[in-house]
């Protein structure tokens, strides 16, 4: 379970990771331009783009390496984790506000992966 739960942590820190630099990146875009080829350059031109994407790739490995390593059940409640990185990250790194309801739904998504970890001999 320790080998399981550090390769599904260190997963979602890096997708976690990979989706704030997204994010940063896309609060930069023109947002009045159309879908299109002038969107993609756009796009295509952002270094954050590049980092986030192969940070996100980094995580998806660790991701495959925990769904070999453990029951697909078990993995996915694990990979709950994500919602509770993401609250933090986005108020850290982004300055977005966290209030009581976000706090109570994060709540109980730590619930039930501790739950379904102590359900699968966790």
């Amino acid at each position: 379970m320790g080998k399981l739960l550090l390769l599904v942590f260190l997963a979602e820190i890096l997708m976690t990771a990979g989706h704030v630099l997204l994010k940063k990146c896309s609060n930069t875009f023109e947002v009045n331009i159309p879908f299109g080829m002038a969107w993609i350059i756009q796009v295509a031109k952002q270094p954050l783009i590049w980092l986030g994407l192969v940070v996100l790739l980094s995580g998806l490995l660790f991701w495959f390496w925990a769904l070999a390593s453990g029951s697909l059940s078990l993995v996915f409640a694990l990979g709950s984790m994500q919602y509770v990185l993401s609250l933090f990250a986005a108020h850290y790194f982004l300055n977005e506000k966290i209030d009581a309801t976000k706090l109570i739904g994060t709540t109980f998504v730590v619930i039930g992966i501790v739950i379904i970890a102590l359900s699968s001999g966790g």
